[in-house]
């Protein structure tokens, strides 16, 4: 029993320090995908990559975004980012690390519709890629994932374990009172480290969310 409890809690630490990294790497988000900031000035999402080089009064953009090319330039003068992206230019004012219209509405929202033709995705919406492009410039990254996660983790994962270590003592933990013979049959325990078992997969899931939506 004390082997696979040391074993439990030697898997449970070394999943909560890679959910951590998961739920705290910081970076920026850009049409549901996660740019994760991997150095200074680099910025990653699958294949994607984007690079930033400081100007005097700005910054250059180059590298891929949905498979295509990137270049890009950004310039902020007297209050003013002017991004231009090709044939593409967005002008905000900053705020709240990203760029917002004359109104100050988020330019992020100013995306209009966007259909899926033959199952292909659309390309980035310029005003989307304007806004993620001064938050990597502006440094306003955020967490991938929440802390909550690793919480909800730990509690499941606990659960599971004690369930498949001590299937009568955690079944009858509220209830024994109930009973004369607090016991479980064999099937009866199957099924209780079965549930647990169940939980420790649920926990591990939950941990690593982030990675499975985005």
């Amino acid at each position: 029993m004390r082997k696979w409890l040391l074993i439990g809690v030697v898997v449970f630490v070394a999943l909560a320090a890679a959910g951590v990294y998961c739920n705290a790497r910081q970076g920026v988000w850009l049409d549901g995908a996660f740019y994760a900031q991997t150095s200074e000035g680099t910025f990653a999402a699958g294949g994607d990559r984007i690079a930033i080089e400081r100007t005097e009064n700005g910054a250059r953009f180059t590298g891929e975004v949905d498979g295509a090319a990137l270049k890009a330039q950004l310039t902020q003068t007297d209050g003013l980012v002017r991004v231009e992206m090709g044939e593409d230019v967005v002008e905000g004012y900053p705020a709240n690390g990203g760029l917002v219209d004359s109104e100050g509405l988020p330019l992020a929202w100013n995306q209009g519709i966007t259909v899926s033709v033959g199952g292909e995705e659309p390309p980035t919406n310029p005003y989307a890629l304007a806004d993620a492009l001064y938050g990597m410039y502006a440094g306003a990254t955020e967490p991938r994932g929440e802390w909550g996660m690793v919480w909800i983790y730990a509690l499941l994962y606990w659960m599971g374990l004690t369930a498949i270590l001590w299937p009568e003592e955690t079944h009858f933990l509220l209830s024994r009172w109930a009973y004369r013979n607090a016991e479980l049959s064999d099937a009866g325990m199957a099924m209780q480290r079965l549930g647990g078992g169940v939980a420790m997969v649920a926990s591990v899931v939950v941990l690593f969310l982030p990675l499975f939506i985005h």
